[in-house]
């Protein structure tokens, strides 16, 4: 008799069991369907507030996953909710199945950390290790001149210069070979600007810059960088205080450059400072 009641019991617990988890699931899927419905009308933070429900009601789940990626997306993409969407998309990383919303997920922390939070220490750490992941190949060139842009905006202009002459001889042929080049050479005149002096070192970088910006004319004479080296090259003349070259090279592009009053300007000083030297 006992143990048939133990057997009743066990019955009854199961069956309360499976009732719980069923309203649960109903539960979950119910909040989910009515986040998306939000979302559709167009009220993006309530949708995440209940996107946020069912990452609660179900965090392993198949719609609390899937819940992780669609409130991440809706925060950077609508509400400028940035740290937050990092946040849940790391952890949607780590718990998706989903191969093509993992690559999608990884490259929008990526463009989160480098163009709207401008953390660049932390995207340079994130493409290094997107650098390593095979089934992002194709975005490799991508990732390695995003470090080189980090390091500019960081003012660490060697490791730049580095960066860039890796990408264009390591993506030989690819769409970053040329504006690798171009960005070596600025980081070049950059560097040498960032001293108020004109030393030995800052001549250097001065003289690696219009010999950058020559290699790039050489190597892609037709390319869509090739006036804005000469730009370069008329540049790193004026800060060398070589003005008679400058003012030629800022003539040959003058009808091409897309700002002629930029030209102009540059002109009439070279020609005010050259007066001034021969008075």
């Amino acid at each position: 008799m006992k143990n048939q009641a133990t057997k009743i019991t066990k019955v009854a617990y199961l069956f309360c069991s499976m009732f719980l988890v069923s309203c649960s699931a109903n539960n979950t899927k119910r909040a989910y369907l009515l986040a998306e419905q939000l979302w559709t009308d167009g009220y993006y933070e309530a949708s995440v507030s209940e996107f946020e429900n069912v990452i609660a009601l179900d965090p392993n789940g198949k719609y609390g996953i899937q819940a992780l990626y669609r409130a991440a997306m809706t925060q950077t993409v609508f509400l400028g909710q940035d740290n937050s969407a990092i946040e849940k998309l790391r952890v949607f990383v780590s718990k998706s199945r989903s191969e093509s919303h993992t690559k999608e997920s990884l490259l929008q922390i990526g463009n989160i950390l480098f163009e709207r939070l401008n953390l660049y220490d932390d995207a340079i750490e994130h493409y290094q290790l997107l650098l390593k992941k095979e089934s992002l190949k194709k975005y490799h060139p991508l990732f390695a001149f995003r470090i080189g842009k980090a390091y500019f905006f960081l003012w660490k202009f060697q490791q730049a210069i580095d960066q860039f002459d890796g990408v264009a001889n390591s993506y030989s042929g690819s769409d970053f070979e040329e504006k690798a080049v171009y960005e070596k050479g600025i980081c070049y005149l950059a560097k040498g600007n960032s001293s108020s002096s004109l030393g030995s070192d800052e001549v250097e970088s001065f003289k690696k810059a219009k010999e950058t910006f020559e290699e790039l004319l050489d190597r892609f004479p037709n390319g869509k960088y090739r006036v804005k080296a000469k730009f370069g090259i008329a540049s790193a003349y004026e800060e060398l205080d070589l003005l008679k070259d400058a003012a030629e090279k800022y003539k040959e592009i003058a009808a091409e450059y897309p700002i002629k009053e930029v030209i102009d300007v540059k002109i009439k000083r070279i020609s005010e400072r050259m007066s001034r030297r021969n008075q």
